[in-house]
C-alpha cells in the first residue's frame, strides 16, 4: 500500500509538472465564489505548491499507515489508503481546474 501512495504521488506531481509553463504574466491559481473578486492570480511558480501538497499528504498518510500497521490495525491501514486515493483523485481534479482557466482565456 505504501508503494501504491508513492506511485500515486509521483504519477500526479509528473501530470502537473508537465502542465506548468513558466510565464512572465500571472496566471488564476484559484477560484472562490466568496469575495469581491472570483478569480485570484499569482505567479506561475505558485502551481508548484500543488506538486508539493501532493507528496505531504503521501508522507503524512504513510506515516499514519505504518502507524496504525504497527498497533496490528491493518484495516484501518487500508482504509487509511483509500482515504489518500480519494485525496489524490479529488486534488487532481481540482489543480487540472486551476490550471485549465489560465488556458480557457
Amino acid at each position: 500500500m505504501l508503494g501504491g501512495i508513492v506511485i500515486a504521488a509521483l504519477i500526479c506531481s509528473i501530470w502537473i509538472g508537465v502542465l506548468i509553463h513558466p510565464s512572465d504574466i500571472t496566471v488564476y491559481s484559484r477560484y472562490s465564489a466568496f469575495g469581491q473578486a472570483h478569480f485570484y492570480k499569482e505567479h506561475w511558480q505558485y502551481f508548484f505548491l500543488f506538486v508539493a501538497f501532493f507528496w505531504v499528504v503521501a508522507v503524512l498518510h504513510a506515516g499514519i499507515m505504518i502507524k496504525f500497521a504497527a498497533l496490528n490495525r491493518k484495516r484501518t491501514s487500508g482504509v487509511v489508503f483509500w482515504y489518500t486515493l480519494a485525496v489524490f483523485a479529488v486534488g487532481l481534479m481540482y489543480v487540472l481546474n486551476v490550471i485549465s482557466l489560465g488556458q480557457a482565456a
